[in-house]
């Protein structure tokens, strides 16, 4: 159960969430971090106007948009994604089509999770319309939302209903909690039905190969209406909090985004030239790889490759790659920080330790200088200077959009780890 914060802690959030004066090489990094994935997010929502789960949407989770402060231009962003929002369902409702709502529930998360680091004690006009329309266009016989499957795409996962799901329950709940903003209780009931019933799925059939669904079940967990109870069984939640530590590499710390879902093979990429690949073209495993050094990259689109033929001595590459990244190495860690803090379901001292020695451990991959991206552009142009080593999924000229979300939640992982209070990783009262 959240209990919502008084006026003076939240201004205390919105004062810790900007980024701190740089003291140190980590300050310093941080304070980077924190500028790509801002700078990020604003091109990618003038450029395109809409909100995006890889780029707009870890923008709006770590930006604080007051309402009356100093920053109009932000104020300009949520117009934006809000026009964007209110376009799309309208188009939605009158050619019964659903191929845009995943844009729906995205803007609604978004605007109501910006609402809260924001430090508003209500939810804004957006907020508000964009939730109601997330609950209107719910599917009526599942209980979630239909959404675009990405092709292996982090966060839009290849069955990534979980992902949206989770989303909307947690912006709903806490919207509710912290804006006082009521949700519809049959609506909620079916999309807590649901989530359960893949819970269940998960504990009866655990792969690691499934984990971004386990945490996001995980991270989802942690905000449960008031009187109600969480999503999970307490031994549920110990299974996959423990299939979460498991997968940690232990020599480095981190975790690899490859552990986090069976990403299948879409299409083979023929004469793939060996520059675009730079480390990640070692003779055995060849992977996607959003690599520091890489100064050749792909032309045009291409979906996500499983085995690919290397240029590079011509070896096919079976196998996934488990080298720790960004995005496997900040979800986690972030969701384990969360999840040890709130309280819902105190961990026994075994797993209470196990919980706090990965968390180190994943804060210490983020600190590990080598692991660090000092120079290079992305696929806008923006230098990547303050995010961390990151894979990709799918190739693009450039690509850097998995990038975005994995540099938030990087962020989020290690000022959380700081002691810096963010109201995404707030202890239950």
């Amino acid at each position: 159960m959240i209990i919502r914060c008084c006026a003076i802690v939240s201004l205390l959030l919105i004062i810790s969430i900007a980024p701190a004066a740089a003291t140190d090489p980590w300050d310093e990094y941080l304070n980077k971090s924190y500028q790509y994935v801002k700078t990020a997010g604003e091109k990618w929502v003038s450029n395109n106007k809409c909100v995006s789960c890889h780029t707009a949407l870890p923008y709006f989770m770590i930006t604080p948009i007051k309402s009356g402060t100093p920053e109009p231009s932000d104020h300009v962003f949520r117009t934006q994604v809000f026009k964007d929002a209110k376009s799309r369902f309208h188009k939605i409702k009158n050619n019964k089509t659903d191929s845009n709502v995943r844009i729906i529930v995205a803007t609604a998360a978004a605007l109501a999770l910006n609402d809260i680091i924001s430090g508003e004690r209500k939810a804004r006009a957006d907020t508000k319309k964009a939730l109601k329309w997330m609950w209107i266009l719910q599917d009526a016989r599942f209980g979630n939302w239909t959404w675009w499957e990405a092709g292996g795409w982090p966060p839009f996962e290849i069955r990534p209903r979980y992902f949206g799901a989770s989303l909307a329950y947690i912006a709903a709940v806490r919207a509710k909690a912290e804006l006082g903003e009521p949700y519809p209780e049959p609506k909620m009931a079916h999309l807590i039905g649901y989530l359960r019933s893949k819970a269940n799925n998960q504990q009866g059939n655990l792969k690691k190969s499934y984990l971004n669904r386990v945490t996001m079940l995980v991270w989802a967990n942690n905000y449960f209406p008031k009187g109600g109870q969480p999503l999970l069984t307490k031994p549920q939640w110990e299974t996959f909090i423990q299939a979460m530590v498991e997968a940690q590499d232990q020599n480095s710390g981190g975790w690899s985004i490859d552990t986090l879902n069976d990403w299948n093979c879409q299409s083979k990429l023929p004469g793939i030239d060996a520059h675009a690949w730079s480390s990640d073209c070692d003779g055995k495993n060849c992977w996607l790889s959003e690599s520091r050094h890489s100064t050749k990259w792909l032309n045009g689109w291409a979906f996500s490759v499983c085995p690919i033929t290397c240029k590079k001595g011509g070896v096919n590459c079976p196998g996934r790659r488990k080298n720790p990244d960004a995005f496997g190495t900040g979800l986690i860690t972030y969701v384990l920080q969360v999840s040890l803090r709130s309280g819902v379901y105190p961990p026994n001292s075994i797993l209470k330790a196990s919980m706090t020695n990965s968390i180190a451990k994943g804060i210490g991959w983020l600190k590990d200088e080598k692991n660090w991206v000092r120079s290079g552009k992305d696929i806008d142009g923006i230098s990547m200077d303050g995010t961390w080593i990151s894979k990709s999924r799918r190739a693009y000229s450039k690509h850097g959009y998995i990038r975005r979300a994995a540099t938030a939640f990087g962020w989020l992982a290690a000022t959380s780890a700081r002691g810096t209070k963010n109201s995404h990783a707030e202890k239950k009262k």
